[in-house]
């Protein structure tokens, strides 16, 4: 009999912290809230009520208790898509950051060691 696992190794070239962090990002005049599901060196999936088409450029503001002052991240959407929740209807999408700063490595460092 042969035992297959469902965990796989993680198999990108950089690890992703899944949290929960409160952010806001801008596309085009506009500023809406949204929740970062999970965040890499290279990128992040975001949930939000505003949907974002692919090859829309966002500025993403993380405001979190494990940084000084606020993290400002530009990225490209690379993709998106709808999900239903018991109430409503939340768009997540997926942006690739177009640099990594230092603050943003510092944070995923106390993230990963939380």
């Amino acid at each position: 009999m042969t035992v297959h696992s469902r965990i796989s190794k993680d198999r990108r070239s950089s690890s992703r912290v899944v949290e929960l962090l409160d952010c806001y990002f801008r596309c085009g005049d506009s500023t809406y809230s949204a929740v970062i599901l999970n965040l890499s060196q290279k990128g992040a999936l975001l949930s939000s009520r505003f949907e974002v088409t692919k090859g829309k450029t966002v500025e993403i503001t993380i405001h979190s208790e494990h940084l000084n002052r606020k993290l400002m991240l530009n990225g490209i959407v690379e993709r998106s898509n709808r999900d239903w929740t018991e109430c409503s209807q939340l768009k997540r999408f997926v942006v690739r950051f177009s640099h990594t700063p230092l603050d943003l490595l510092n944070l995923l460092g106390k993230l990963y060691a939380k």
